[in-house]
């Protein structure tokens, strides 16, 4: 690298003050420094100078050039300058540059050419200070990343009953599906529009499903009201269907809404878009880059937030809770400062906002859509492409207008994307390829058998929650309420642990609304068709009091 610059080590010294550098540089950074880094720094900065390095040394005699150029960069005064980039404390102050140089020189007898030391020196540090900017900006980089997948790449498999508690996580890669999204059809077009929809979902946060069981002649109307709802919004979203991936990569408008029923899948693909771009920013990937396939710049930097915490630090910017974040969650070395901001001004980063609806308030949750707003149209971070994730419930057109961010609904696994998903399931957890295919066809033939229990596999979280009981039963419950029950606690564990909030707090959260009457009406029409019609009520008033 060098020789290619037309520097040689010992000219100037370079090698003894790299080593200098390298010993007095912080410990946690010199965990990832390379010795070449800081030599090729120097000399980068050497070179740029070259111009006046004859007038600067004109007075010297070919000794004295020697012991100088030896000399200099090892000086105290001049180390001291030149670990001010790794200190994140700027370029190295030329009035100090001088006074060191200055100091060296008086050692040989002679003076430098003091019209050349000024301009050497500038030309010096501006090239120094910017490759050295860059290094330390690439090695947190790299640390930021590490730490990224070492947080966000596992699966875990929380609040889940008869599951072997020494069930270990697993990498999301080895598991994950990549599901699809429906764009929202454009307004005025035939099909309920959003505030209709939205009216539903204020509808159904209220409704009491108790007092309509009470008339179980109204069960059938119940049911046939829900499927008017069901079919009005699938005209309401049934524009273009693309992977979930194509997000990322569609002409126009780069940030998006994508909406989604809980368990659809939302924060694990967030997880996944940001563990592949940190893999292969740290080319640990070991595949095809992905950046590219998704229209995304090589080097994309991932910021991945989650919106509820992020409404708890009010006092911050979006970029001062992703760098706290960064220091105190994801345990990272203290970023450089305008660490973010260099990559969102040059158009290299991945915005993903996770989880807008888990803002229990609705003031709240629209101050935190405006707060994110207003970042994502700052003029510098525009070009960067940005998803904002919600359930439907709780969400307002109020918060994004679709002019400026297409909406997307997530949705359902097809056939397929069950089949990937056991498939991928399988293959991770028996040692044996004849077990692992063995159980692979036990449970797609269970599944098979029995389409309203496919149905719930059609939820990735709830396909998770079959797939491990059926590994650990070796078969699906015969009862497929049981199956219900477990399923729906298994949303409250897991929504309780990740929210620190109680299970009573989670299910006025839900309020019965996307998953569960889903569930209820299913057992309603099963218990009409066995006579057991009651047995609902009691069950329903039951989980509403708990």
């Amino acid at each position: 690298m060098l020789e290619s610059l037309g520097v040689k080590l010992l000219d100037w010294g370079i090698s003894q003050a790299a080593d200098l550098l390298f010993e007095q540089t912080q410990a946690q950074l010199k965990q990832r420094l390379n010795k070449d880094d800081l030599q090729t720094a120097i000399a980068l900065g050497v070179k740029a100078a070259k111009a006046y390095e004859l007038e600067l040394l004109a007075k010297l005699d070919d000794k004295q050039q020697r012991q100088f150029k030896e000399a200099v960069f090892s000086d105290s005064d001049v180390q001291g300058e030149l670990q001010r980039p790794f200190r994140d404390e700027g370029k190295p102050r030329i009035e100090y540059l001088i006074a060191g140089f200055r100091k060296v020189a008086g050692a040989t007898g002679k003076p430098l050419g003091e019209n050349a030391l000024k301009p050497w020196l500038e030309a010096f540090a501006d090239a120094y200070f910017e490759r050295t900017s860059a290094l330390r900006f690439d090695l947190a980089k790299q640390d930021y990343c590490r730490q990224l997948i070492n947080y966000y790449d596992e699966l875990q498999f929380l609040g889940i009953d008869d599951v072997d508690p020494n069930e270990d996580s697993k990498a999301i890669e080895s598991i994950f599906v990549m599901p699809d999204a429906v764009a929202e059809r454009p307004p005025n077009q035939e099909g309920m529009n959003f505030l209709g929809r939205q009216a539903y979902f204020d509808w159904h946060e209220t409704y009491s499903f108790e007092e309509e069981a009470a008339d179980l002649g109204r069960q059938k109307a119940l049911i046939q009201e829900q499927k008017r709802i069901n079919e009005s919004a699938e005209k309401q979203w049934s524009g273009a269907k693309v992977s979930a991936s194509n997000l990322l990569n569609q002409q126009g408008k780069s940030k998006r809404v994508l909406l989604g029923a809980p368990g659809s899948g939302k924060t694990t693909l967030m997880s996944y878009f940001t563990v592949k771009l940190a893999k292969e920013a740290l080319r640990e990937d070991g595949e095809t880059p992905v950046a590219g396939g998704w229209g995304l710049s090589a080097g994309t930097l991932p910021i991945l937030i989650r919106i509820r915490d992020l409404a708890t630090k009010s006092d911050l910017t979006v970029l001062e809770y992703a760098a706290q974040f960064a220091k105190t969650t994801l345990g990272c070395q203290p970023l450089p400062g305008g660490f973010f901001e260099r990559w969102l001004q040059e158009g290299k980063a991945l915005i993903l906002l996770d989880g807008l609806d888990e803002v229990a308030e609705d003031g709240k949750r629209q101050d935190i859509a405006n707060k994110i707003d207003n970042f994502l149209r700052q003029e510098q971070f525009a070009q960067n492409p940005a998803i904002i994730t919600s359930r439907p419930a709780g969400y307002y057109r109020s918060f994004f207008n679709t002019t400026d961010y297409p909406h997307y609904l997530l949705q359902p696994f097809d056939d397929g994307q069950i089949k990937k998903f056991i498939s991928n399931w399988y293959d991770q957890r028996e040692s044996s390829q004849v077990e692992a295919d063995g159980c692979k066809e036990s449970l797609r033939k269970a599944l098979d058998e029995q389409e309203r229990i496919k149905a719930l596999a059609r939820n990735p979280l709830l396909l998770t929650v079959i797939a491990l009981i059926h590994r650990w039963r070796a078969e699906l419950p015969r009862d497929r309420h049981e199956l219900y029950d477990r399923a729906v606690n298994t949303l409250i564990r897991t929504w309780d642990k990740k929210r620190e909030i109680t299970s009573h707090e989670v299910l006025q959260y839900l309020k019965l609304d996307d998953l569960r009457p889903g569930l209820w009406t299913n057992r309603v029409k099963e218990e009409q068709e066995s006579g057991r019609g009651s047995k609902t009520l009691r069950s329903t008033t039951h989980v509403r009091s708990s």
